[in-house]
């Protein structure tokens, strides 16, 4: 089904630049009953215009009108219960409103006014706009989509004011969640300014407070929503791991050492020379000195190899290195040199006085 929004826009943009009504509507079958009204008061106050209004009551007549479509509030209940019976008189009141908005403005007005955030000039055309949207829906899941659209609309216009850096008011429906002590609403971090009870996580809430130059959202108060209210999720919030070796990251790179185990530590291995940390990591099979050894890892700023899984080997069959001998045994040992040492000096000794005895 055709949106009325567009096809209203696009058949007072035609009737603007000369086209007549029932060309328009031929367009739109399914809505012709409801743009036929609002077509007819345009053409009618347009040609009841005998001059050029001032600038200055251009300016009021716009105002009056921005103000009383800005007061249009949706109503789901009475709207679903006068949906085929809405009185001739409000229907004429809308397209009225309607028509003296693109007359004031034009439909280029509607344009400029998407873009726009709080504190801008055109802003309240953009919000009355949204709420004369939402008073001609009568579907309600098609009301449901738009009114998801308005909110997460609201999200934007607040993230827009915090990257240019704008002081201003807002109001927004968003999830409360507190992650390492930091508050966020949608996914945006903010600052109570009130000491009262915070809500509860993933609590639905509408937020009233403001922006300022330094880029900080200040919450001024809010208020529990019904379950069931349409919030908008906002952008996911990164939470920070307390020890980030435990978990692979996503945006490093990872390598592959292969080779022969040197030397275990505690914290560390050597393999072909190189330090690896292994205290965080997960470990398969037996580590053996001398053995073929694989590690998985990333380095660090500081050229650190972070292994996050090393693999052993099935069982050690490589003999261990004896440990080094100790002192008193080294000092035995020194004795036999000596004792066979000084054998050895008697022996020469012996042969020297035989060939003494033969002279």
């Amino acid at each position: 089904m055709t949106n009325i929004f567009n096809a209203l826009e696009n058949c007072l943009e035609q009737i603007e630049n000369g086209a007549d009504i029932e060309s328009v509507l031929k367009q739109y079958p399914e809505l012709t009953n409801e743009l036929r009204p609002i077509l007819k008061t345009a053409i009618k106050a347009q040609r009841n215009q005998t001059s050029e209004p001032s600038a200055e009551a251009f300016q009021r007549g716009r105002a009056k009108v921005m103000q009383h479509v800005a007061q249009l509030k949706p109503s789901p209940v009475s709207v679903v219960k006068r949906k085929n019976t809405l009185p001739a008189f409000s229907r004429l009141a809308i397209s009225f409103t309607l028509a003296l908005v693109f007359l004031l403005g034009g439909t280029g007005v509607l344009s400029a006014s998407a873009s726009t955030i709080p504190g801008d000039r055109l802003y309240p055309v953009k919000r009355g706009w949204e709420n004369v949207r939402l008073f001609l829906i009568f579907d309600q899941e098609a009301r449901v989509l738009l009114q998801d659209e308005f909110e997460n609309e609201r999200l934007h216009e607040v993230n827009e004011l915090i990257s240019q850096g704008k002081m201003s008011k807002f109001n927004l429906q968003a999830f409360f969640m507190q992650v390492n002590g930091q508050n966020y609403v949608s996914g945006l971090p903010v600052v109570f300014l009130a000491n009262n009870n915070l809500p509860l996580n993933s609590e639905a809430i509408i937020v009233n407070g403001h922006t300022n130059p330094q880029g900080f959202v200040e919450v001024t108060n809010f208020e529990i929503l019904p379950s069931g209210s349409i919030v908008p999720l906002g952008n996911p919030i990164q939470i920070e791991i307390q020890n980030p070796l435990l978990t692979p990251q996503t945006d490093i790179t990872y390598f592959e050492i292969q080779g022969v185990l040197r030397s275990i530590s505690t914290a560390s291995i050597i393999v072909n020379g190189q330090t690896l940390y292994i205290d965080a990591a997960r470990v398969t099979g037996q580590l053996c000195i001398g053995s073929e050894i694989k590690a998985r890892g990333y380095y660090t700023g500081d050229s650190r190899f972070i292994a996050i899984e090393v693999f052993g080997s099935d069982t050690c069959l490589v003999t261990p290195i004896a440990p080094p001998a100790s002192g008193n045994n080294s000092n035995e040992d020194n004795s036999g040199n000596n004792n066979s040492n000084n054998n050895d000096n008697d022996d020469d000794d012996e042969d020297d006085d035989k060939e003494s005895d033969d002279d």
